[in-house]
């Protein structure tokens, strides 16, 4: 079944369950890096709610503890480890990304073949109520996770 590729310009709705790369938090994906305040691109869902698990002081003190073992073989006081730990500034309370923001209207900027119809076809959008908010996703029938086979084409920009 071919699908209807989108076009610069296009109009279109995304809606839950469809599968986007966006900007998120490292920590959705990333384990190790649970308190990171950085963003990077990653796959989401769009109506996901990813969370990151709450994490005690004495959590924070094994995991320090347990680099020191495998790192350097060495093991801390426990009163130096906690005095380590409250000079850190760590938020120990669950944290949520829901991306329900990201269902809406979109405007294609970029829709084409990556590599001369052997790579997928690529979309780019933003956000038609807030350009800041940007997905990317293949529209090609392809294997990759942020494939959307078919999608809502309300319209275009360049219709007056």
């Amino acid at each position: 079944m071919a699908c209807n590729l989108v076009k610069i310009g296009d109009i279109i709705r995304l809606n839950k369950g469809m599968t986007v790369i966006t900007r998120a938090p490292v920590w959705i994906f990333n384990k190790d890096k649970p308190f990171s305040k950085e963003y990077c691109e990653t796959v989401v869902e769009i109506g996901q709610i990813y969370q990151r698990s709450s994490y005690s002081k004495n959590k924070i003190m094994e995991m320090i503890q347990s680099f020191f073992n495998s790192e350097f073989n060495a093991t801390l006081e426990e009163e130096h480890l906690s005095s380590i730990v409250d000079k850190l500034k760590i938020d120990y309370h669950a944290k949520n990304f829901d991306t329900s923001f990201l269902e809406g209207e979109y405007v294609v900027s970029d829709a084409r073949y990556l590599m001369k119809r052997i790579a997928p076809y690529q979309v780019t959008c933003y956000k038609k109520n807030n350009s800041e908010i940007k997905i990317v996703f293949y529209q090609d029938c392809s294997v990759y996770k942020a494939n959307i086979k078919e999608i809502e084409v309300i319209g275009n920009v360049n219709e007056h």
